[in-house]
């Protein structure tokens, strides 16, 4: 008779800590063992992908380190997915290194992941949760800042540079939710134009080029509204950026790029 035990598909074995006693506090799985080599450890990042998903949905933690010391690491790109499924929430995951994994997670983050290994790879549990706990920190201001006028946002933004790609990426991810949500996002009186840009957004982000009426409803919204004199200069510097990554990412309205970009320099 099959079985579904997990464990058959890695020799590799986790263990789960909740170091808070909050219930939605951060967790720390920690991981020993031998990931396999290239695509020789694709079975591996499978079971570290699935359990990494069973009890992110169980305990629906805000934040997760992963305690690779025991683990040894050369290569293989389908981390990437594990490391993908330890970020919840919009907060990136940290993990804590040793001599036996070092060398290619930091090749993995910086090749392939195309981020600074120093933004994710610590040498100790403490530091890597401090760092998880400002992520989480910083992904709630940026929701917060959503619903502050468009002067406030910039003013804080030139305190605080880091939060700029996370408040672009929160835009984005408003953008992708219901009807309620872009209400949300863009609280306020809006002038029609700029509704019917952002509804068109929301339409391209979510259908995508996989649902194609809904794509070509997002595009016939959208191409009047960009095109619409003066539309565009009553977004603020953050909506302008979020619809160029929103249009980039969907594939959509070439011209949108060329429109939006002198706003932006």
């Amino acid at each position: 008779m099959p079985t579904d035990d997990l464990d058959e598909l890695s020799a590799i074995r986790l263990s789960l800590e909740r170091p808070s006693s909050s219930r939605r506090g951060p967790l720390i799985v920690r991981a020993s063992g031998t990931y396999g080599h290239g695509s020789g450890g694709n079975s591996d990042a499978r079971y570290l992908d699935a359990r990494l998903a069973a009890w992110t949905r169980a305990y629906g933690p805000s934040g997760v380190v992963l305690d690779f010391r025991e683990l040894r690491y050369e290569w293989g790109d389908m981390m990437t997915a594990v490391i993908e499924a330890a970020s919840v929430h919009g907060v990136e995951c940290t993990l804590v290194v040793s001599d036996l994994c070092r060398a290619g997670l930091e090749s993995l983050v910086r090749d392939e992941m195309r981020k600074e290994p120093a933004d994710y790879l610590f040498e100790d549990v403490s530091q890597a949760l401090a760092r998880v706990e400002r992520n989480i920190s910083d992904e709630r201001e940026a929701w917060d800042l959503l619903r502050l006028p468009a002067p406030e946002i910039e003013a804080r933004l030139r305190e605080a540079p880091r939060l700029r790609r996370r408040l672009v990426d929160a835009a984005l991810l408003a953008m992708t939710t219901p009807y309620a949500s872009i209400e949300y996002l863009f609280l306020g009186e809006a002038e029609a134009s700029r509704e019917i840009l952002h509804l068109g957004v929301a339409l391209l982000r979510s259908g995508g080029v996989r649902a194609l009426p809904t794509f070509e409803r997002g595009l016939a919204l959208i191409e009047p509204a960009i095109e619409e004199p003066g539309a565009l200069r009553r977004l603020s510097r953050l909506e302008l950026e979020a619809l160029a990554e929103a249009c980039a990412r969907g594939g959509a309205y070439p011209r949108a790029g060329a429109l939006i970009e002198p706003l932006l320099r």
